[in-house]
């Protein structure tokens, strides 16, 4: 019987750290460019995982990315007792973004729920 579920985000300050992923062979804990005149302004992206493969790579990437300050979370709670939160994601972020980049964050949340998840779990 599916469950229904209630969603929630933060932001909480956390250790300002890039680390090797060793299953993927990139670096973690980038969050977007550093402020420079190719990027007068730093925006919070979650798709920044540069590869770690190279030397050079590694370098640039401490050069020319952002190391997150902060940590987002999105959990999960399903509204039934006893069973528990599941964390959809844990990003790291500089805590700047816009409404229009937080709008779009939920959405694809939402469908990506509706479309693996919704079915077994319960909807959103």
């Amino acid at each position: 019987m599916p469950i229904p579920l209630e969603c929630g985000k933060d932001e909480i300050k956390c250790i300002e750290i890039a680390t090797w992923n060793r299953r993927l062979d990139m670096i973690d804990g980038f969050c977007g460019f550093l402020i420079s005149p190719q990027h007068p302004t730093h925006q919070c992206k979650s798709d920044i995982s540069p590869s770690s493969t190279t030397w050079t790579g590694i370098k640039n990437a401490f050069k020319t990315l952002q190391v997150g300050t902060m940590c987002c979370v999105l959990v999960v709670d399903p509204l039934m007792v006893g069973l528990p939160r599941l964390v959809y994601y844990l990003l790291s972020i500089y805590n700047q973004f816009g409404h229009l980049q937080v709008e779009s964050q939920w959405e694809l949340i939402q469908k990506l729920h509706k479309k693996y998840l919704e079915e077994n779990i319960g909807p959103l």
